[in-house]
C-alpha cells in the first residue's frame, strides 16, 4: 500500500513538471512570434533619424519623397500607404486628412502643415512599409513627428 502510494505521488509530480514545462515553453513561442515586423520607426532627414523635426525640415520631408524611415530592425524602409492625422494642442484638435501614399500626403494634410506650432503633432496611422531595395511589405506600429523649435 504505501509502495503503491509513493509510486502515485512520483507520477503526480513527474505530470506536473512535464505540464509547467509544456507550458514554459509555448509562452517563449509566443512571445517570439510577437516581435515580429519592423518595430518603432524613425524619420530619415538628410542629417538625421528622428521622430522630432521642426516645421521646415517637416515641409522639406514630405515635398521630398520617397517617404523614407529607419525601423528597429535596422532596414529602412518606404512609405507605402498610412493615415494622415494631425494633433495640435492649443486649441486642442485631432483631424485626419485622409489616406496617404508613396508619392504625395492628402493635399489639406500638407496644407496643415503650414499651420502647426511648437508641440504638434503629425501621426502616421495604419502604416504600410515597402523595404527598400525590395518589394517586400510590412505593417509598422504608429509613426508620431512631434513639432519642436527651431534651434539656433
Amino acid at each position: 500500500m504505501i509502495k503503491t502510494t509513493k509510486i502515485f505521488a512520483v507520477l503526480v509530480c513527474l505530470l506536473v513538471v512535464t505540464s509547467l514545462t509544456a507550458f514554459g515553453q509555448k509562452s517563449k513561442v509566443n512571445q517570439e512570434q510577437k516581435i515580429t515586423g519592423p518595430g518603432k520607426c524613425l524619420i530619415k532627414t538628410d542629417s538625421l533619424l528622428t521622430n522630432e523635426l521642426t516645421k521646415e525640415d517637416l515641409i522639406k520631408w514630405v515635398e521630398n519623397p520617397p517617404f523614407i524611415v529607419n525601423c528597429q530592425d535596422t532596414k529602412t524602409y518606404k512609405l507605402k500607404f498610412y493615415e494622415f492625422t494631425i494633433l495640435k494642442m492649443k486649441p486642442f484638435e485631432n483631424k485626419s486628412f485622409g489616406v496617404g501614399d508613396d508619392r504625395m500626403i492628402p493635399i489639406l494634410g500638407r496644407k496643415a502643415i503650414n499651420d502647426l506650432k511648437e508641440g504638434d503633432t503629425v501621426i502616421l496611422k495604419g502604416v504600410d512599409l515597402i523595404e527598400d531595395g525590395t518589394d517586400k511589405t510590412a505593417k509598422a506600429p504608429t509613426i508620431s513627428i512631434k513639432i519642436i523649435e527651431k534651434q539656433l
